[in-house]
């Protein structure tokens, strides 16, 4: 008996394996392509920066953060208003960096505190942008 494939399956296992192949390296670009301008580390870093000053932050206090080289990012992919890029979820107390179209990086603090009034300040002296934002006691206290 001959169990030789015939030359039409040969060439169905050919072109199932470069559409695979396909999609792989269509991953892989979009992951370079992501990583190209440092948005993800950038949005992962400062939203844990944030949310450890707002877990030793009390009741009154002023945060000022530096917030130049995220700003610079945001801009370069087209975001422009601190509220797409800084968004404060005080009911599930939580912090999310949002820099690039797909995707944002949260992370959630345990202090029981909110925080209000965020702003994002040009310091025209230096220039740098300030992210500026207040704590004030929680709701539940």
């Amino acid at each position: 008996m001959n169990k030789r494939a015939s030359v039409g399956d040969v060439l169905m296992d050919n072109v199932v394996y470069l559409i695979i192949l396909m999609i792989f390296i269509l991953g892989m670009f979009g992951v370079v392509w992501k990583q190209s301008n440092s948005a993800v580390f950038w949005e992962d870093y400062y939203a844990k920066e944030i949310a450890k000053i707002v877990d030793l932050a009390k009741p009154g206090d002023v945060v000022v953060l530096d917030v130049h080289k995220l700003m610079k990012t945001a801009k370069a992919n087209g975001f422009l208003k601190p509220s797409e890029i800084f968004w404060f979820d005080n009911l599930n107390n939580k912090i999310c960096v949002k820099l690039s179209p797909r995707g944002r990086s949260c992370y959630s603090y345990f202090n029981d505190v909110r925080v209000v009034g965020q702003r994002i300040e040009v310091d025209y002296s230096i220039p740098r942008n300030l992210l500026k934002f207040n704590i004030t006691g929680s709701e539940n206290a």
